[in-house]
């Protein structure tokens, strides 16, 4: 027991200081994305810590213990009211052609949701969450010479922003087959920005500065459907699909176009306003997300492994903003994982017996349309879940669990403008209770 107590203590450290470490460095992260200077931006993972540690699989998953948001049916088999709380930190180095490279790093929430059973022992669950759907930030720098009038122009593009769920969901299960729904509202903002800046004017030529602030929303429904089928005693398939239809986004936005003395520096934080070229505000538009569609199997032994497969796409040729088009295409992944656990009952001295260790890859082709073609990009995750269980004293019923994951992986290749590999770190902290107990005194 006194194994069992130590590594539990160690456990809860290292989250604790993972956590800090994250929360430290994030004011001062830089990240930098060429990339999600388009569409809606960099399109993020969309899964807890646990499903992204094992490639990305969750359409079939579903556990009593932990919320599968990407497939609302998996709700169902919730069993204890659990608080999940996501984080994750991503270091990349971007490449083009010249060989030149750029380093950028991040840490940001993943996702925070809250589930509660309905039913006693699973069948029917809720939950409510919050969960980010893109990501926009970069700021790009380049020189041009004004062949036609002899000066040269320091051209500076920045955004940044990204899109936003909140939603509330349920799933119920009706003998061997799941069912849910997730629903709320899609939300967010975008900003672009492009400066022009002449260093070695001579011929008394105005900087400018264009700004684009566009706000949107829209209610927002998804669905899905899981289903159970038992091969042999040890032996059980789990089938999975989820999906959305197209969304229309109700959206404003403003445009202001000025010029500004500065001093040749694309950084100098105060430049001064000399005049207000055009300003156009509350535009009323719309954006659509598209339609996507996921679809997943499954196999396990309901005790120590599970091996599954998810196939998931997105009909990006749909996408619009403002009725434009961008340079976005239809997308698709194949996602490869597993999970194995050598003894979930293990006690005393049989700690590690009791971690859950996972592995996994995916591939495809991101939404991004580049000039050299498909934007290709191949990962491989690992990761495990570390239980922590009755830390407090007499907490009967309380379960703690640290999902950690990790991935490796690469975006682009020696056809496309630039190429990204990338590390990312997925924490996941799993908080679950059985609510409603009653004491008993003797």
């Amino acid at each position: 027991m006194q194994s069992w107590n130590s590594m539990r203590a160690v456990t809860v450290k290292l989250g604790a200081l993972f956590l800090l470490l994250l929360t430290e460095w994030m004011p001062a992260a830089a990240q930098n994305s060429p990339y999600s200077r388009y569409g809606l931006g960099d399109l993020t993972d969309g899964r807890n810590a646990i499903n992204q540690a094992m490639g990305g699989v969750s359409q079939a998953y579903a556990d009593g213990q932990s919320l599968n948001f990407n497939n609302p049916a998996s709700y169902a088999n919730l069993q204890l009211t659990t608080l999940d709380v996501g984080m994750n930190g991503s270091f990349s180095t971007l490449s083009d052609k010249g060989n030149n490279t750029f380093h950028s790093g991040s840490a940001s929430l993943s996702y925070l949701q809250l589930g509660v059973p309905l039913k006693r022992g699973g069948g029917w669950g809720l939950n409510f969450g919050l969960v980010p759907v893109s990501k926009m930030d970069y700021n790009i720098r380049r020189h041009d010479t004004l062949t036609e009038i002899g000066t040269g122009v320091d051209k500076l593009y920045q955004g940044t922003g990204g899109l936003y769920q909140a939603f509330i969901g349920t799933g119920v299960r009706i003998k061997g087959i799941r069912l849910g729904i997730n629903a709320g509202y899609l939300f967010g903002s975008l900003e672009h920005s492009e400066q022009f800046i002449y260093p070695n004017d001579t011929l008394h030529l105005y900087s400018s500065d264009m700004r684009q602030n566009t706000s949107f929303g829209s209610f927002f429904w998804s669905a899905g459907a899981q289903a159970h089928i038992k091969l042999a005693s040890n032996l059980h398939l789990e089938l999975g699909a989820s999906g959305s239809s197209r969304q229309n986004l109700s959206a404003r936005r403003s445009l202001l176009q000025e010029t500004f003395f500065s001093s040749g520096d694309p950084s100098d934080p105060s430049p001064q306003n000399l005049d207000t070229v055009k300003y156009e505000g509350g535009e009323k538009g719309k954006i659509i997300y598209p339609q996507q569609l996921r679809f997943g199997i499954l196999l396990h032994d309901n005790e120590h492994w599970m091996l599954g497969a998810d196939y998931e796409m997105g009909q990006w040729d749909d996408y619009r903003f403002y009725k434009t088009t961008d340079s976005v295409q239809n997308n698709w992944k194949l996602r490869i994982g597993g999970q194995f656990i050598p003894n979930a009952t293990a006690s005393g001295k049989g700690y590690w017996s009791r971690v859950a260790y996972r592995a996994g890859i995916y591939t495809g082709s991101d939404y991004l349309l580049t000039p050299g073609g498909d934007l290709n990009v191949f990962a491989f995750t690992f990761g495990a879940g570390l239980p922590i269980r009755n830390f407090v004293p007499n907490a009967r019923g309380q379960f703690t669990t640290l999902n950690l994951g990790f991935e490796v992986g690469k975006r682009g290749g020696d056809s496309n403008p630039l190429s990204e590999r990338f590390f990312r770190i997925n924490l996941g902290l799993d908080l679950s209770d059985i609510w409603f107990n009653k004491n008993k005194f003797r």
